[in-house]
């Protein structure tokens, strides 16, 4: 599979719905690097977030400014490989319209490169579903059912570019929603 105009992929979707685990498959498949917000900048530049989230306002606003840091220097990274001429996988959230506005800044930067947006769902986000999901990652960003909600709450309601939604509810499917989010990429 080849792309042939350097390309940003977004794979993007709410914590625990398994967007890094599609694009460590995906990038491979495309030959493109991946980064990841949390694993390749957050953890090592600013913190390993704590056992227990820190839910009180102070503890959003830090965590709030350390993502905004980190989106800032994934997105900085995604428009040096569009400028090489090279396409990238990234994965974060993109919870908020600030992230999508940053996104286009890059976009409209490198008018010939493209942008592909990968959002992962999961139908199931119940507590026993999300305390599954966090006992089979371990100890991350999102640690509880609480800390799963406020950043789901806060979860922009539509995303305000084109994208393929898979639905990452079954860990059976990861191999069909690689297959479906390469298919989209390459159209």
């Amino acid at each position: 599979m080849e792309l042939v105009k350097p390309t940003l992929i977004v794979v993007c979707g709410l914590p625990l719905s398994g967007k890094t685990t599609i694009a460590e498959k995906l990038a491979p498949k495309l030959g493109v690097e991946h980064r990841d917000v949390d694993n390749d900048i957050r953890f090592p530049i600013f913190w390993r977030p704590p056992e227990q989230a820190d839910l009180s306002e102070r503890g959003k606003t830090r965590e709030r400014n350390e993502m905004l840091s980190a989106y800032r220097v994934l997105l900085c990274a995604a428009e040096e490989f569009l400028g090489l001429g090279k396409s990238i996988v990234i994965t974060a959230t993109f919870s908020r319209e600030l992230y999508w506005d940053m996104t286009r800044r890059v976009m409209n930067n490198k008018p010939n490169a493209v942008l592909r947006v990968i959002q992962c769902q999961i139908g199931d986000d119940g507590d026993e579903k999300i305390w599954q999901r966090i006992k089979a990652r371990g100890t991350h960003t999102v640690n509880s059912p609480e800390h799963y909600r406020e950043v789901r709450d806060r979860y922009i309601k539509s995303l305000p570019v084109q994208h393929c939604v898979i639905d990452t509810s079954s860990v059976d499917a990861v191999e069909q929603n690689v297959e479906k989010a390469a298919a989209y990429i390459l159209n």
